[in-house]
């Protein structure tokens, strides 16, 4: 019986299919000690600071003010509202209740009088750390100043001076600060005065809206710190 012999048929290249190319494509950056390429990297924690920045700690601004009083200090501001609906006064007593090392707790009680009754609010408490993580820290920033953004009353504020303001008929000296705050009714500008050496740091507060006739005014009407008269504190009260 013959044989017949038959060259052997070669089969045709086959491109490789997307798969088995990413396969090899993973496989080859592995080996060159490199991270798969086709997994998204992983997302950042915010807040999260990388080891060479360490965090900072700062003063708070209201602790220093407040702890430089004795326990049962307390501050009562009045702001009077009067527009073509008729007024409001509102009331708000702050007492120093709590002080230690670590914080201070102050107790908030606000009172508003309309035309159509008097409302109280329950009292709240309020505790302010005596130190705060710094923001410039934070942020990488040598530019920002904690100092600055902390003891502004609102972030978008700006000092425009220092005056002299009449408490409880003794001078007080004060920063001044102006910004502008978006409201639904529209923009409100906001003029207040500031000193460190009165508790709550609010000497007086003026904001005015667009339409006329929606001024208002906050000053401060009653100060009793123990152990020292009314007129003893206010005069002593300079920033």
């Amino acid at each position: 019986m013959a044989f017949e012999v038959r060259p052997r048929r070669q089969r045709s290249a086959r491109p490789l299919s997307a798969a088995v190319f990413k396969l090899l494509f993973v496989i080859l950056a592995v080996s060159l000690g490199c991270s798969d390429p086709t997994q998204p990297p992983a997302p950042a924690i915010l807040g999260e600071l990388p080891p060479s920045r360490p965090s900072v700690m700062v003063d708070y601004p209201e602790y220093v003010c407040w702890s430089r009083f004795p326990v049962g200090t307390r501050v009562v501001r009045r702001r009077e509202h009067h527009n073509e609906l008729g007024y409001l006064y509102e009331t708000t007593e702050l007492e120093l209740v709590k002080k230690t090392p670590e914080s201070i707790t102050i107790t908030q009680r606000i009172r508003v009088e309309r035309p159509e009754g008097v409302e109280e609010n329950e009292p709240l408490e309020l505790v302010y750390p005596a130190k705060v993580r710094s923001i410039a820290a934070a942020q990488d920033s040598s530019s920002a100043s904690d100092d600055d953004f902390l003891a502004k009353p609102s972030p978008t504020a700006r000092m425009v001076g220092r005056e002299t303001v009449d408490v409880l008929g003794q001078k007080v000296e004060a920063t001044v600060f102006e910004w502008t705050e978006a409201l639904e009714n529209g923009a409100m500008q906001v003029r207040l005065w500031q000193s460190d050496a009165v508790p709550g740091r609010i000497v007086r507060k003026e904001t005015s809206l667009e339409a006329p006739g929606n001024d208002a005014v906050e000053v401060i009407v009653e100060l009793d710190i123990p152990g020292v008269s009314n007129s003893t504190a206010a005069e002593g009260a300079t920033d």
